[in-house]
């Protein structure tokens, strides 16, 4: 009761510390710093973000260990075109391996009949046409690993030509 009367004619407050023998905090307004609920709800914040970015960072990772497989097989796959296209005598039918960084291939070869062919024949530049024929060639890559595959398509001609000077 003291207080209450010297806060009355002070006019300040000091009910607020101090009444009836139990201790009573102050108001919000004039103390400084967090309540535990703030820290704990920016700390979950905080950990949800954290978690995001380790989750982006290990997402690239394993893009970038996909996108690594995907260019080693495209990589076979065209140097495996490329032996078949400088080879002199080309196989017709299927042919087919294993290497060994773990690549399935196989080449088709498929000759070109009807009026392709007959194309070729007509606007060949060499005088003598009837060796002439064109073959489509098909490299198909599958890589066990990532059990995905790739394949390449093109055409080989063979035949002589009027540049050939053996011709």
């Amino acid at each position: 009761m003291i207080y209450r009367d010297m806060a009355r004619k002070s006019g300040r407050n000091l009910i607020g510390k101090y009444s009836e023998g139990r201790v009573r905090p102050l108001s919000r307004g004039n103390t400084p710093g967090f309540t535990l609920l703030e820290v704990m709800v920016s700390v979950a914040i905080l950990g949800i973000g954290i978690l995001m970015v380790v989750q982006l960072f290990s997402g690239g990772l394993l893009l970038a260990g996909s996108v690594r497989d995907y260019t080693d097989t495209v990589l076979f796959a065209k140097e495996t075109m490329a032996r078949a296209l400088i080879e002199d005598e080309l196989p017709e039918g299927v042919t087919s391996g294993v290497s060994d960084d773990g690549f399935e291939w196989s080449i088709e070869v498929i000759p070109v009949d009807g009026a392709s062919q007959s194309w070729l024949q007509t606007n060949s530049t060499s005088g003598d046409n009837s060796e002439a024929k064109l073959f489509d060639i098909a490299v198909t890559v599958y890589n066990t690993e990532t059990k995905r595959s790739y394949t390449l398509s093109s055409v080989r001609y063979e035949g002589s030509s009027s540049n050939d000077p053996d011709a």
